[in-house]
């Protein structure tokens, strides 16, 4: 509940923000070389009942999760950025005839991703769709996982970005499709959906 309260205030935030800028443009160039991003948000497992080791294990969230991205425009209009992303979170599993035994679980998923951007390189707002691709990895200390779980990681991306000169406001929606194994026959499927919301640092010359 207090996770729906989260996502309602930061979208809230987002509108209010979008319908001052939707018109908006810069009264200078904007630099729009590179840009450093840092975003929390909340991240919810596709499957929360998996068969992990012949056991069905519980898994609780949404769990929270933080990442940093850097990336880089490619195109003289500033529409098409290339960059890489690092995403960590955590949270615990419980086997579900016995709650009492638990487990936590930490996943890092690492993911070179492409994205275009709509509008005009000097926009204050603009909408993004993108995709990514990469590896995750998850380990759980002692529980049903033996070692590390590592697999391939998938990216769908949607989000917007609001910006001034130098820093910016993003809210981005992902999913995000990674099935992971421990090299022993289990795994875990580590698949699911968040929104995330950031701050962008913008750097380089405005042409």
């Amino acid at each position: 509940m207090k996770v729906d309260r989260l996502v309602f205030a930061r979208l809230s935030i987002a509108t209010l923000l979008v319908v001052a800028a939707a018109t908006a443009k810069a009264e200078e160039p904007l630099p729009n070389n590179s840009a450093l991003t840092i975003k929390g948000g909340a991240f919810r497992l596709a499957e929360d009942s998996q068969n992990i080791g012949n056991q069905t294990w519980k898994f609780g969230g949404p769990y929270w999760r933080f990442a940093f991205e850097g990336e880089g425009w490619i195109d003289v209009e500033k529409h098409v950025s290339i960059g890489g992303e690092f995403m960590r979170f955590s949270g615990d599993f419980r086997l579900a005839n016995d709650p009492n035994i638990n487990h936590m679980m930490e996943a890092i998923i690492v993911t070179a991703r492409c994205k275009y951007f709509f509008g005009s390189r000097d926009d204050a707002w603009r909408p993004y769709l993108g995709a990514g691709i990469g590896i995750a990895d998850a380990l759980d200390g002692h529980g049903p996982l033996h070692g590390d779980a590592t697999g391939l990681a998938l990216q769908g991306i949607a989000g917007m970005q609001v910006r001034g000169k130098r820093v910016g406001f993003r809210m981005e929606y992902t999913y995000i499709a990674a099935n992971v194994g421990d090299g022993e026959g289990r795994y875990v499927d580590i698949s699911g959906h968040r929104l995330f919301a950031g701050l962008s640092f913008f750097f380089g010359s405005a042409r």
